[in-house]
Formats: C-alpha cells, structure tokens, sequence
C-alpha cells in the first residue's frame, strides 16, 4: 500500500519503495540520483527529497552543465515532519525522526530525533519500546486496509505522553556522552 496522492515525483524510475508508505501531498521527490524509500515510511507534507545537484566546480558560473547525483536512503519506519528538505547524498537511519523544517544533509543515525538547518541530533528514541514494537508487527499499517495516515479520522487523536525508558540519570551524562551511548546501544541492539 503505497499513498503518493499529490506527490510530484521527477524521474520515477529512480524511486525504489520498500513498502507500505505515506508520502504527503505537496511533496517534490527527484529521483535521478537514486531516492530509496523503506517499509512504514512517513513523510508528512510539502517535503522535498532532491538526489541531484549542479556542479558548482564545472565549466561554466555559477556552476557547469553536468548534473551530480547521489542517492537518497530513508530507511524503514522513518516518520518526516512537514516541510523537511532531503539532500543528495543522504542516509536517514532505521526509526529516525525529522523535525519539521530541517534540512538533512549528510547521515542520520538509527532511532535519532534531528531538528534544525543542518539537521542535527536533538535526541534518540528508546531502542527497547521500537524494537517491542516492530517485533509485534506494530507499524501504522497493522491490520490497516486504507493508507492509516491520510483515512483514518481518529488518527491525529491520540495523546502524546514521553515514555521515558532511558532513565532520569542520563540527563546527568554530558550531551556529547549521552548521544554517544545511546548510538552503541541502538547499533548493537538493530544488529541482533
């Protein structure tokens, strides 16, 4: 089930889906470069995923002719907020969230919540309630017959509460310590 009403999608053939997915309308998605999009992803409206580029070093100003490409990887259960901006090149990891406005560029760690122009990593969901969850099939198209993101009408209906599974005592750790601990234990936790 893939839900792309809306959407403008240059150079299709270069657009892998990977499953079931929303992709909101008002997005622009230019596959050129190769855009991958994986199982359960979410992207909300007017985002755009641009896998090409101009040469800024070309033949000619402000840039040559040849245009550069780079392949887009969003990886499964990826939720993008509104107005996001995917650059070439970039790879957005397994459960990331993308604050609406940010500008990606680059890479994404697995499970990250990233906010900002550059996208930078603001916080990391729990490995332990993601993985609970996708064990037991418990994605937003779990017994779904229509795209849940778009016909559903209690689906912006539910209260947001902060599970807060990694404990008071991280917010004692440094940042840099905090985000660099909670990176090893979601790699080693997705590799199993």
């Amino acid at each position: 089930m893939h839900c792309l009403e809306g959407v403008t999608i240059h150079e299709h053939e270069g657009l892998t889906l990977c499953g079931p997915l929303h992709v909101g309308a008002g997005t622009v998605i230019q596959a050129a470069g190769g855009v991958s999009l994986g199982a359960g992803v979410v992207i909300s409206f007017d985002c755009v995923l641009w896998s090409i580029n101009h040469d800024y070093e070309g033949e000619r100003l402000p840039y040559g002719l040849a245009r550069v490409q780079a392949p887009i990887v969003i990886e499964d259960y990826v939720w993008l907020g509104r107005n996001v901006l995917v650059a070439p090149g970039s790879r957005i990891g397994e459960g990331a969230v993308v604050a609406m406005g940010s500008v990606v560029s680059g890479r994404v760690p697995a499970l990250a919540v990233v906010a900002g122009n550059p996208a930078r990593v603001v916080k990391f969901r729990s490995p332990w309630r993601y993985l609970a969850l996708k064990r037991q099939g418990m994605s937003l198209w779990h017994g779904a017959e229509q795209c849940p993101a778009c016909c559903n009408p209690n689906f912006y209906l539910t209260q947001i509460r902060e599970p807060g599974e990694w404990g008071l005592w991280w917010q004692w750790l440094p940042r840099w310590l905090r985000f660099r601990l909670q990176q090893d234990i979601i790699a080693r936790l997705l590799s199993k």
